[in-house]
């Protein structure tokens, strides 16, 4: 090798073999990129375990009750893994062009075989003009089953939560006396709460009256008598009283929660007075 001329089958090897590890290499990367966005909890010989690694975002949102304005601080917790893209390369084709130099050689046992070297560019005055190139052309492929659903899970599990409220006017000032806007918040939404299930409960009661109208007439209760011989309408007038007291203690808890309010709303004035001054 005092010339550095090597046998033909080692120089085209190389490139080769070199193309087929440059290949391994760009499959493990998804596994390299998993492990970057991880901490490895646990090796043995069968599981590896790893927990993924997270980033917490903060962000401000105006939020409108009809009653005032709400800068909610909200935290969004997500995995690295979850926004950051992952590759999944593989080569497509490779070109692999060269010119050597070429020599003949007989050992001492008369066997023949041929060497030859790859020369630099332009090291000669002949046509002949040395040079070596590859071509290689990669693709992107599917990434894994496996990736795809941890990237699903990761979606679905991404939800945001409340870390601090903020009650401000219409330019984004926050209000002097938070904890009154706070609880004016709360009997707003528990005031709107009661009034939905009061509406509920009177549709049903009408529907109830309804058919308590049909069922007292006298020729349907000698043909439907329950089995305890006691009239239908019997139980309907019970089962309506029940459903009107339960009516009555909403009703009476709405206006337990709206006088509470009311007196909420005199204290913001009289502090909106006093802070005026």
């Amino acid at each position: 090798m005092k010339n550095k001329f090597i046998p033909i089958n080692e120089l085209i090897f190389a490139p080769v073999n070199a193309i087929k590890e440059a290949d391994i290499e760009l499959s493990n990367g998804i596994l390299k990129q998993i492990a970057t966005y991880c901490e490895t909890k646990n090796i043995n010989c069968e599981i590896t375990t790893m927990k993924l690694k997270n980033i917490n975002f903060l962000y401000d949102k105006i939020k409108s009750n009809n009653e005032c304005e709400i800068k909610e601080t909200v935290s969004l917790t997500v995995p690295t893994a979850s926004i950051v893209p992952f590759s999944a390369l593989k080569i497509n084709s490779s070109i692999i062009k060269f010119n050597i130099e070429v020599k003949s050689d007989w050992d001492k046992n008369h066997n023949f075989s041929l060497i030859g070297k790859n020369t630099a560019k332009k090291i000669r005055k002949s046509d002949f003009t040395p040079k070596m190139y590859f071509n290689i052309k990669t693709e992107s492929t599917t990434i894994p089953e496996g990736i795809a659903r941890l990237l699903d899970v990761l979606d679905i599990n991404q939800i945001p939560s409340i870390q601090k409220k903020v009650y401000v006017n219409s330019d984004g000032i926050p209000y002097k006396n938070q904890t009154l806007y706070s609880q004016k918040s709360e009997l707003v939404y528990e005031i709107n709460k009661i009034s939905l299930l009061i509406d509920k409960i009177n549709k049903y009661l009408i529907g109830l009256e309804k058919e308590l109208k049909i069922k007292t007439d006298k020729t349907y209760q000698e043909y439907y008598l329950l089995k305890d011989h006691t009239p239908i309408s019997d139980k309907l007038y019970t089962k309506i009283s029940e459903v009107k007291k339960n009516l009555n203690k909403y009703v009476l808890l709405k206006a337990d929660k709206e006088n509470d309010l009311l007196n909420v709303e005199m204290n913001l004035l009289e502090d909106s007075i006093s802070y005026g001054k």
